[in-house]
């Protein structure tokens, strides 16, 4: 169950710019994904726009910067930017996101608690391109360190790639060489202690 919760721009405490041309307001939003968490946010405009500064906390008021994004630097329209973080808390995490200007001087957007919670210990986000005729790229998420046994069966049961697969905390990136495999519907599988865990359906052709 994916639990968000948007703070007010008094909960933020913002930094507040002294330069009477820093009008730009920051609306940021997000959500959680299998994995990870996914930030957006919209700037109104920019003047002397440099980067934003994405930044993390686990209690709400002792934040850590975790990204940057550069920004675009002069625009009178409302512009958008995303950013992933893809080694989430395991748990409540809280956002903000600090625009800094080429004179120094910044300004805060609004907070963003975002609670993410690991439904399963390692989980396939992704195999692509689906289908597949070269080589099959493979996101995992994990809850923790860990190593799992990531299988390519086809319908009849049988395994045409085993691998003793081991993953860091938050979203990792395999890949699999399937070109000289039949063409047809396989089942891309990562298991722990002979247990199925996650499950993915992938055409070869």
């Amino acid at each position: 169950t994916t639990e968000i919760y948007t703070l007010s721009l008094h909960d933020a405490l913002p930094i507040l710019s002294c330069s009477p041309l820093a009008a730009e307001n920051i609306l940021l939003s997000g959500k959680t994904e299998s994995g990870y968490n996914s930030l957006e946010w919209v700037s109104s405009s920019e003047l002397n726009a440099d980067k934003y500064l994405i930044e993390r906390s686990e209690n709400g008021v002792d934040y850590t910067e975790i990204g940057s994004v550069d920004a675009q630097g002069l625009s009178l329209e409302a512009l958008q930017y995303q950013f992933d973080d893809l080694e989430p808390l395991n748990d409540l995490a809280y956002y903000r996101v600090r625009l800094v200007r080429t004179n120094n001087s910044s300004s805060t957007s609004n907070t963003l608690a975002i609670k993410q919670e690991f439904n399963k210990d390692v989980e396939i986000v992704k195999a692509h391109p689906n289908p597949a005729n070269d080589n099959l790229s493979v996101i995992l998420s994990s809850k923790s360190e860990a190593s799992y046994q990531l299988t390519l069966s086809n319908l009849n049961g049988q395994q045409v790639f085993d691998r003793t697969q081991p993953v860091q905390q938050g979203l990792n990136y395999t890949s699999i060489d399937v070109s000289s495999y039949k063409n047809g519907f396989y089942l891309l599988t990562v298991s722990q202690n002979g247990k199925a865990i996650s499950t993915n359906k992938i055409i070869i052709e």
